[in-house]
Formats: C-alpha cells, sequence, structure tokens
C-alpha cells in the first residue's frame, strides 16, 4: 500500500461513517414519527373502544346481574391506554436523546445545533411547549377521570335499577 492510499483511508471511512450517521439519522427520525403516530392512534381507538362500551352498556334495556362487572372495562381500558402510552412516550424520549447525540455530531460542537430534536429539547427547558408528553398526560387524565365517573354513574344506576 503506497502512501497516497493510506492518507485517503481516513477520509473514506469518515465518508463512510457520516453515511452510516445520516442512514441512521433518517431511520431513527422515521421511528419516531411511527411513534407519534401510535400514541395518536393509541388515543383515537382508546376513545372508540370506551364509547362502544359504554353505548353497548346504556342500551341495555333490562341489565342482568352478569353484565355489572363490565362497567369496569372502561376505566381498565383507559388505565391500559395510559400505560402504554407512558411506554411508547419512554421510547420516543429515549430515541430522542440519541437523535440530538446525532445532530450535535452533524452541526459540531461549536456551532449552533439547529436539528429539530434539539429545538424541541431546548423549547421544553425554556417552557415556551407544552411538548407531545404534557398534552399526552394531560389527555390521558382526563380519559381515565370521565372513564371511572362513568362506570361509577352507571354501575350505582345499575345497581338502583335492580333494587327495584
Amino acid at each position: 500500500m503506497d502512501s497516497a492510499t493510506a492518507k485517503a483511508s481516513p477520509c473514506a471511512d469518515n465518508q463512510l461513517l457520516d453515511a452510516l450517521v445520516m442512514e441512521e439519522y433518517r431511520s431513527l427520525r422515521g421511528q419516531l414519527d411511527d411513534e407519534v403516530k401510535e400514541a395518536r392512534d393509541l388515543e383515537r381507538y382508546a376513545l372508540i373502544g370506551i364509547g362502544l362500551i359504554f353505548s353497548w352498556l346504556a342500551s341495555l334495556e333490562n341489565p342482568t346481574p352478569m353484565v355489572t362487572p363490565a362497567w369496569l372495562f372502561p376505566p381498565l381500558l383507559a388505565i391500559m391506554g395510559w400505560v402504554r402510552a407512558r411506554s411508547i412516550m419512554r421510547h420516543i424520549d429515549q430515541v430522542a436523546g440519541y437523535v440530538r447525540k446525532i445532530e450535535a455530531h452533524v452541526y459540531g460542537a461549536g456551532g449552533e445545533i439547529i436539528g429539530w430534536e434539539t429545538t424541541v429539547a431546548q423549547s421544553k427547558k425554556a417552557h415556551s411547549s407544552p411538548g407531545l408528553a404534557a398534552s399526552q398526560r394531560l389527555f390521558w387524565q382526563v380519559v381515565i377521570v370521565f372513564s371511572l365517573l362513568g362506570s361509577t354513574y352507571g354501575f350505582l344506576c345499575q345497581l338502583f335499577h335492580f333494587g327495584h
């Protein structure tokens, strides 16, 4: 191997490394987009499921005592959705943290880092944006509270119905 090939090799290695980093970045950004979509889909499907269960329970003209445990399903579905959403958010945070490292690598330590995940993290620190996690937390809190209230009300109405 001559000296010209030996000197060109680190440059070729850097180009390969940069290409790998960019491909990894694209893949992770796609993964983040998919995770956010999954979190929003989970919210939608949980609301639909809870609404369907409440609709079915409310439509029963003469409910039997066997139906009584079904009033537990809406809050259970809401709690399970919240647990899954938290898991998705932890994964999003983990991937976003790694994407920020890639952004720092690409933009270098000296310059201003303008990558999306870095911008999101900075706005969270500055409290200028509540972010996905905060809105998701509020959504699941409201869904859990209303499903608990609705189930309690429905259960009590059904008990009153059996008492007469």
